[in-house]
C-alpha cells in the first residue's frame, strides 16, 4: 500500500526493500498453495504415479548443483554404490522429495553443517539417507511427519509443518517408507526406502531383447 500510495514519500532503499519483502513473501505463498495443492491430490484417492525404470543416482545429480550454491557452505557429502539398481518411480515426486528435504536442512543446520548422502540396496529395497549433524530433533519422530506438525525444534523458521507430510504421502504412494531418527550425538537422519521389483533384471533383458 506504501508503494501504491501517492501521499508516502519513500527513498529509492526504502522502495527496493519494500519490493524485496513482497517478493519473498510471494514465494512463500507460492510454496505453501503448491503444498497444500500436492498434498490434497496425494490424499484424495489412489495416485496415478508416472512411473518409469529410472536410475536413483540420476535424480539425486540432478537435484544437488542448485542445491550445493544454496546449501553451502556446509559441507555436502555424496556417497552412493556404483551397482544401484534401476527402480519404477515417479520422478517429478521423488525429486520433490529430496527438495523437501534439502530444504530443511537449509533451514534448521548451521552454516559449518556436514550433509552426508548415501544409499544401501538391499534384496527388496533400496534405502536413500540424507543425514546431517545440526541440532536434530527433540521430538517423537512420528510426530514430525503430521500435518500442520511444527515442534518446538523449528523455532522462528518459517513453515507450515507441511514439508515432511508430503515426503510420507508420496513414499506411501510408491508403497514405499521414510522415517526420522536423531544420529548421535548430534544430528538428524531421514531414510527414504523405495521397493525394488524382483524382476528387475528380466524385465531389462526381455527389453533389449525386443
Amino acid at each position: 500500500s506504501s508503494l501504491l500510495s501517492d501521499e508516502v514519500t519513500l527513498t529509492a532503499e526504502a522502495r527496493q526493500a519494500l519490493a524485496s519483502l513482497i517478493y519473498d513473501e510471494s514465494r512463500r505463498m507460492q510454496a505453501l498453495v503448491e503444498n497444500l495443492l500436492e498434498l490434497a491430490r496425494l490424499e484424495s484417492g489412489p495416485v496415478t504415479l508416472q512411473q518409469d525404470w529410472q536410475a536413483l543416482d540420476e535424480i539425486i545429480g540432478a537435484v544437488l548443483p542448485p542445491w550445493r550454491k544454496q546449501l553451502a557452505p556446509r559441507t555436502l557429502i555424496l556417497s552412493l554404490p556404483e551397482d544401484l539398481p534401476l527402480l519404477r518411480f515417479d520422478p517429478r515426486l521423488i525429486e520433490r522429495v529430496l527438495v523437501n528435504l534439502l530444504e530443511n536442512i537449509g533451514k534448521y543446520t548451521p552454516a559449518d553443517a556436514r550433509v552426508m548422502i548415501s544409499a544401501q540396496a538391499f534384496d527388496d529395497r533400496v534405502e536413500l539417507a540424507i543425514a546431517d549433524n545440526g541440532p536434530g530433533f527433540r521430538e517423537n519422530p512420528d510426530q514430525l511427519f503430521q500435518k500442520f506438525y511444527r515442534g518446538d525444534s523449528a523455532g522462528p523458521m518459517p513453515g507450515a509443518g507441511l514439508g515432511l507430510a508430503i515426503c510420507r504421502a508420496i513414499l506411501e504412494a510408491h508403497h514405499g517408507h521414510i522415517r526420522a531418527e536423531s544420529v548421535v550425538p548430534h544430528g538428524a537422519a531421514f531414510t527414504l526406502s523405495l521397493p525394488r521389483p524382483v524382476q528387475t533384471l528380466q524385465i531389462l533383458r526381455d527389453e533389449g531383447e525386443s
